[in-house]
């Protein structure tokens, strides 16, 4: 009896310090999750018009961009930005681009008052050899989407339906008692700590016989 006795003060022991190490690790997560969603000054992607605005595709983005700048940046000159080469049209994404914001909005052909107008904001590598005529650097690349039925996305536009409609339907569905128990830090926790006293107080009972 008392070899049993000691044998559950041990596995409680363990038991014990695994879910407080566990516990640590869940608090490091929840931690370092919220440090990620804190909102920082920088903002690459944005609309001017106050609708909403997302990063989009990555890979959709780079192309667009080197789409846009293979003009300027690839000849065998570093071209500068003027009024009349700042618009770019994307066959890809059927719609124009505009380097800078210094003369969009004279644009009177292709810009549209009536669309709601987008602005991506280059890092220093990307905007690194784009400057207007007067050396002046340059910003921003600015673009348009259908006001109502599109939001700014990356350098493209997409479906706002799309934005406002969610898929509920999860990408992967695991095994209902995986996902409950296993990866539940909460219910895995709580688990522990019963098995923890269990073990305890059987420990306690088995001593005092």
């Amino acid at each position: 009896m008392n070899i049993y006795s000691h044998l559950c003060v041990h596995v409680g022991i363990y038991i014990y310090t695994y879910t407080c190490i566990h516990i640590h690790v869940y608090i490091c997560i929840c931690l370092y999750t919220l440090s990620k969603q804190i909102p920082v000054l920088y903002i690459q992607f944005r609309s001017l018009s106050g609708t909403p605005a997302s990063d989009g595709n990555n890979v959709t983005n780079a192309e667009i961009y080197r789409i846009i700048t293979q003009q300027l940046l690839d000849g065998f000159a570093v071209w500068r930005v003027k009024m009349y080469n700042d618009r770019v049209f994307v066959e890809k994404t059927r719609r124009s681009y505009w380097l800078g914001d210094r003369y969009f909005r004279m644009d009177n052909d292709y810009y549209w008052l009536s669309r709601d107008t987008c602005a991506y904001r280059m890092n220093d590598t990307e905007r690194k050899y784009l400057v207007y005529e007067d050396g002046m650097p340059i910003y921003d690349i600015i673009y348009q989407c259908q006001r109502y039925a599109e939001y700014c996305c990356g350098l493209d536009c997409c479906r706002m339906y799309d934005l406002e409609h969610p898929p509920t339907t999860p990408k992967y569905r695991g095994h209902r008692w995986n996902g409950v128990i296993f990866y539940n830090p909460n219910i895995f926790v709580v688990l522990m700590s019963l098995i923890f006293i269990i073990c305890f107080d059987s420990a306690n009972f088995l001593t005092s016989i």
